[in-house]
């Protein structure tokens, strides 16, 4: 992931795993020159996998 502002190589943030949506992953923009240093900049919403082992039966 890369920040929007500067485009560079942004860093994690936060990893929220109870999200309804899936997992939810912020990101930080880390170059000092940018608006948004310090400061999320993005965020990605991956689909959470259903493991057969847990569905109930």
């Amino acid at each position: 992931m890369r920040c929007p502002v500067c485009g560079r190589p942004a860093r994690v943030l936060h990893v929220d795993e109870q999200d309804p949506e899936g997992v939810r992953v912020t990101w930080l923009c880390p170059n000092p020159a940018c608006s948004q240093y310090k400061q999320p900049c993005a965020q990605q919403v991956q689909n959470k996998r259903i493991d057969p082992a847990d569905k109930p039966v």
